[in-house]
């Protein structure tokens, strides 16, 4: 199966939420998990995400 996580997602893994981290280790182990690409970059990249200039 196949998961799309959002950027709140995403952020609440980076951060350690406990019912994150425990909703996403109780995923069959066949489970894909994908990040769109602005989530990505607001990942990699947290200035942007928070709208400051490069």
């Amino acid at each position: 199966m196949n998961y799309l996580l959002d950027t709140n997602h995403w952020s609440y893994l980076q951060h350690q939420h406990p019912t994150v981290l425990v909703r996403i280790q109780n995923l069959p182990d066949e489970a894909n998990l994908y990040m769109p690409v602005v989530a990505q970059a607001d990942w990699t990249k947290p200035e942007i995400a928070e709208g400051e200039s490069l």
